[in-house]
């Protein structure tokens, strides 16, 4: 038997193998309790018409879940099973493991964030975050506590200017929109020190991280989700996701060329590998804020981040601190009402 025969052989074996663990991992998932929600689900399509169906209805479906579902559901996504948790003694069990991260929800963000903290695993992941680490110095965040003042005054403000207007007149209040707002431009001004004002006058940036939003969960409920990128781009929702994203990249590229440019006409883009937080202070003369940090923390061989991952390090951030706040002030407004 010749070399190319015993590889074939070889690949074959592990291929096999391979379907065989994926097959009984299959069966054993398909035997948890399929979730009621959504209703029936077909062999293709799975649960995903039903969740399109209620994907307005997120604040109703996600109370259902940990009151009348179990502890553990199996949702069809297609024809793919993903695990559902919906209490703390089981999703604690999942956060306490090391297992990677997999990518087949994390997948829909990278057109957007890139391989940013969130999606990154292994060795760039830890020496993304070990440079990140000053990033959430104590000092640091209570520097930004005027800045979180003044975004909160500004929604205080709006919410007074309604409820005169609804002394008179009927008229909704789009309180997620408006933490959606909040939360941009509490990200923006502490991120990349940008006074967007766009809780007060919408911006395209702002409307297009808004947009992308809701594009990435509409894909997350859709025939979408299963699609590769390339294919997904080609649809009209892709197409539009497409144009966002490389609008979102084009400001954040500008705002971090700027940011350099100005650092290095002043001489303070130092080459020690220092990266205290006093060392950090230092260097910008003043108040530190993220993108700051990102031009200038070095690792232990002197090495600093690239333009690139720097981009995909604030687009993460930004795109975790509009959904983060926003879905926290809902969530507690809804269950207190």
């Amino acid at each position: 038997m010749d070399v190319v025969s015993v590889l074939l052989a070889i690949t074959a074996i592990a291929i096999v193998s391979r379907l065989l663990r994926l097959a009984r991992f299959y069966f054993r998932v398909m035997k948890i309790p399929s979730t009621a929600l959504y209703g029936p689900y077909h062999w293709l399509e799975g649960h995903l018409p039903g969740a399109q169906d209620r994907q307005h209805h997120y604040y109703e479906v996600i109370p259902a879940l940990s009151e009348t579902e179990r502890r553990i559901r199996r949702f069809m996504m297609g024809p793919l099973p993903l695990i559902v948790l919906s209490h703390p003694d089981t999703i604690s069990v999942v956060l306490k493991t090391s297992t990677p991260k997999v990518k087949l929800s994390y997948g829909l963000l990278i057109p957007f964030i890139g391989d940013g903290l969130l999606i990154s695993s292994g060795k760039k992941w830890a020496r993304d975050r070990r440079l990140l680490t000053n990033a959430f110095h104590f000092n640091i965040l209570k520097d930004y506590t005027p800045i979180l003042h003044d975004a909160c005054q500004v929604l205080i403000d709006k919410l007074h200017q309604h409820t005169q207007h609804a002394e008179t007149q009927s008229v909704a209040f789009d309180f997620s929109n408006a933490c959606c707002l909040l939360s941009l431009d509490v990200m923006l001004r502490c991120t990349m020190g940008v006074e967007s004002n766009c809780q007060v006058e919408d911006s395209d940036y702002s409307k297009g991280v808004r947009r992308i939003t809701e594009l990435v969960f509409k894909r997350g409920v859709s025939a979408g989700c299963l699609m590769p990128d390339w294919l997904y781009f080609m649809t009209s929702d892709g197409g539009e996701m497409k144009r966002l994203c490389n609008m979102c990249h084009s400001f954040t590229h500008r705002i971090i060329a700027d940011r350099k440019r100005k650092l290095a006409d002043d001489g303070l883009l130092d080459d020690s590998p220092d990266t205290s937080y006093e060392t950090q202070r230092k260097i910008v003369k003043g108040q530190v804020d993220f993108l700051d940090i990102l031009l200038t923390v070095k690792d232990e061989d002197g090495m600093g981040m690239s333009e690139e991952n720097i981009r995909d390090q604030v687009d993460t951030f930004l795109f975790e601190g509009t959904l983060s706040l926003p879905s926290t002030c809902i969530m507690c407004r809804y269950f207190k009402y």
